[in-house]
């Protein structure tokens, strides 16, 4: 509960740049998972493949709505403390 309320660790949360690298870096996790199961196809099973493309399809969702924060966060200012 102190960790969350102290300042400095706030600072990051109001970083644009937090949260666009956090999303490219989220999608890039995924797109490990795209690229094993796809290249190695005798491995993986025509389900298994879907899934993974699904979650594929809900990361960039959630890297736009990162991306979407940090653009947010370009046009807030970063706290009264002047952090």
């Amino acid at each position: 509960k102190e960790l969350a309320s102290n300042d400095q660790v706030m600072y990051f949360q109001r970083m644009p740049s937090f949260w666009m690298v956090s999303g490219f870096l989220f999608v890039s996790v995924t797109g490990i998972l795209v690229l094993a199961t796809y290249k190695t196809p005798m491995l993986f099973g025509e389900e298994i493949r879907n899934k993974v493309w699904y979650m594929q399809q809900a990361a960039d969702v959630i890297r736009y709505i990162l991306i979407s924060i940090g653009l947010i966060c370009c046009y807030r200012p970063l706290s009264r403390a002047g952090y």
